[in-house]
């Protein structure tokens, strides 16, 4: 694939509906969404977040917004924070409009402090083989990052175990 952008490419997931990848060494099919997700997390947020508002020019179907919501959520940055809540309320009522609906209820601004955006990058990569594991705990040890990312950045949902950032006055 010499001289596609990587995330142009990863992007052509969401265009088939139906789209799956099937992994017989482990029994598993993955659907578009995590198909999408995890060809998109070995990306860097702010090259994917490029193309996505390139592609966002052209009609969405609703399952590509979903999935694109869930990345943006995923993706743990302000930019792809605010790409989150442009996203969820066009789609129609769902189960997946209502999950994004509590999602979005449990974010709040803070200030992000250079320690934070530093301590994000390391949880980033540390983060990035453990989202192409297919194994329960690797899967496990990933959703735990996220929550230590979202922590760092201010969301309530964060383990309480962490104690969010003060904000800044």
């Amino acid at each position: 694939m010499s001289g596609v952008e990587p995330s142009e490419a990863v992007l052509r997931i969401l265009e088939e509906d139906g789209f799956q990848v099937i992994i017989p060494e482990h029994i598993l099919i993955l659907g578009q969404g995590w198909s999408f997700i995890i060809a998109a997390s070995q990306i860097q947020p702010e090259a994917m977040l490029r193309s996505i508002r390139k592609r966002m020019k052209l009609p969405l179907t609703d399952t590509a917004r979903s999935t694109l919501a869930d990345w943006a959520w995923n993706a743990c940055t302000p930019e792809t924070d605010k790409l989150f809540s442009e996203l969820w309320p066009e789609l129609p009522d769902s189960d997946d409009k209502d999950r994004f609906k509590r999602m979005a209820s449990r974010m709040r601004t803070i200030q992000v402090t250079d320690a934070n955006l530093e301590k994000i990058e390391e949880l980033r990569e540390k983060r990035k083989p453990l989202m192409v594991s297919f194994s329960d705990e690797g899967l496990d040890i990933g959703k735990t990052v996220t929550n230590e990312m979202r922590s760092l950045l201010g969301d309530v949902k964060a383990p309480l175990n962490v104690d969010p950032p003060k904000e800044k006055e």
